[in-house]
């Protein structure tokens, strides 16, 4: 559903990105890092067993973890198996070519409906 930007109607990028995010209000969030090989040494395309997401207890807004800008991750409320109700998706880019992202899930355009 992120992964493609041009699907994405509006998000907020860089500052703007982080403030949004920063006004979020979760009790759990999930950090999934990028477990492919797709953005090199970026990502956690690593051989062998590791973990596929972390979960973060949380009282107010969730943790800040700009810090972490050579690793590829996002991070969601976890309020639900089907909730996606915004993203915050950091990049080893963030800040200077693009990134961290924050999209909620009523910027992005629907799928459009095949049988049209």
């Amino acid at each position: 559903m992120y992964g493609n930007i041009r699907q994405w109607l509006r998000h907020k990028e860089g500052g703007k990105a982080q403030f949004e995010y920063s006004k979020q209000v979760a009790e759990r969030v999930m950090i999934v890092p990028f477990l492919g090989a797709v953005a090199g040494p970026h990502s956690i395309g690593k051989s062998g067993a590791r973990k596929a997401a972390y979960e973060c207890r949380c009282d107010g807004p969730p943790p800040d973890l700009s810090a972490f800008a050579d690793t590829d991750f996002f991070i969601g409320p976890e309020e639900g198996p089907e909730d996606f109700s915004w993203t915050m998706i950091h990049t080893h880019e963030d800040y200077t070519r693009g990134g961290p992202y924050f999209v909620r899930q009523e910027w992005l355009r629907s799928p459009p409906d095949r049988a049209a």
